[in-house]
């Protein structure tokens, strides 16, 4: 699985839940012009991060202590609703053999796409009609 995962441009990064024993975190870093760069760690905290090339790690340690340890992520869905554009779910559990073959939900986030480029309806305020129709004549001016 992944220390790393990279992203580009503008996202809303969202902490959906937190089921470890142990302190759990995630950290935003990337390359010059990063907005929104940081540690997180509170479930239903929000960040809005947004740079040419960043990435996020997440970092576990036992409660009390100061030392921090890579955990292993994964991406769990990737979904594009008509409604929220492209989004992203990611879930985190410590890079530990006693975590080996278990569930990533030890913090899991959701990460929401806010490129217009790539999200061209998002917020809609008129859903489009994609439907075909068979034999559907176009109108011509004259």
């Amino acid at each position: 699985m992944f220390t790393l995962i990279n992203f580009y441009g503008k996202w809303d990064i969202e902490i959906l839940s937190k089921q470890s024993p142990y302190d759990i975190q995630l950290e935003v870093r990337g390359s010059g012009g990063l907005i929104g760069g940081g540690v997180y760690g509170q479930v239903g905290s929000l960040a809005h991060v947004n740079g040419p090339d960043w990435h996020i790690s997440f970092e576990w340690s036992k409660p009390g202590a100061f030392l921090w340890h890579a955990c292993e992520a994964k991406k769990l869905e990737a979904a594009y609703p008509t409604d929220k554009g492209l989004v992203v779910t990611v879930g985190a559990r410590p890079d530990l053999p006693t975590e080996a073959g278990k569930s990533y939900d030890h913090l899991v986030i959701r990460l929401r796409n806010k490129e217009p480029l790539l999200n061209p309806f998002i917020p809609i305020t008129t859903i489009p009609d994609f439907t075909y129709r068979r034999g559907t004549i176009p109108h011509h001016r004259s």
